[in-house]
């Protein structure tokens, strides 16, 4: 089921994941992806889709390739990291959002996720200065 025009299916798989239609807005994704194989922001849309729908390896899958087209997205490199953290793969983790945050020191979910991480492994005194850090990039 192929388009001329991933972008109209790309905005549509938006609206759905807005009203929380994930099985419908995936399937707009994957029709976007489809028609231009090197759609970036759709992979990692169908990435956090799937993050969503607790399918953790798709959802892996999808934000590795978003990554392989558009390598310099902190906010993709962050949500994969999220992903490993949900698998309980915390290396992979911990390396994405350091590369998150190298990508873009000022991205607050990046140092958030990381130190939720630290602090859930119990690594206390390295989350403390990356909470000290977070906070003033993401208060909320």
């Amino acid at each position: 089921m192929q388009s001329d025009f991933p972008e109209v299916h790309f905005n549509f798989g938006v609206i759905l994941r807005n009203l929380g239609r994930l099985d419908e807005a995936k399937v707009r994704y994957q029709i976007a992806i489809a028609s231009k194989p090197d759609y970036a922001q759709a992979y990692y849309n169908l990435g956090i889709v799937l993050y969503k729908m607790d399918r953790l390896d798709e959802a892996e899958a999808s934000f590795t390739q978003a990554i392989f087209f558009k390598p310099n997205s902190a906010e993709t490199h962050t949500s994969l990291g999220a992903n490993f953290q949900k698998l309980v793969r915390f290396e992979g983790a911990q390396a994405s959002h350091n590369q998150a945050m190298a990508l873009n020191p000022s991205y607050g979910e990046a140092h958030s996720n990381l130190s939720a991480m630290l602090q859930r492994l119990g690594k206390l005194e390295k989350a403390q200065i990356s909470y000290v850090i977070a906070i003033p990039l993401k208060p909320n």
